[in-house]
């Protein structure tokens, strides 16, 4: 396996194993508005839209016995 592709299923499979841990992921208000008026910053670049910042809550579910 190529190593960019490799780096990827190493992100993917990172990201899945975090996510499986958490739960009531949601966006916070204090830092990004509410629901219907939501507030974003983005890096500038002509090349990707991508976010400065991303302020979120969740719950931790409980570790497996």
């Amino acid at each position: 396996m190529p190593r960019g592709a490799a780096g990827r299923a190493e992100g993917r499979i990172s990201l899945n194993r975090i996510l499986d841990r958490m739960s009531d992921i949601s966006i916070l208000e204090a830092q990004h508005g509410p629901p219907d008026a939501r507030r974003y910053s983005y890096e500038p670049t002509w090349q990707m839209r991508g976010l400065t910042d991303l302020h979120i809550g969740f719950s931790q579910i409980s570790e497996r016995p």
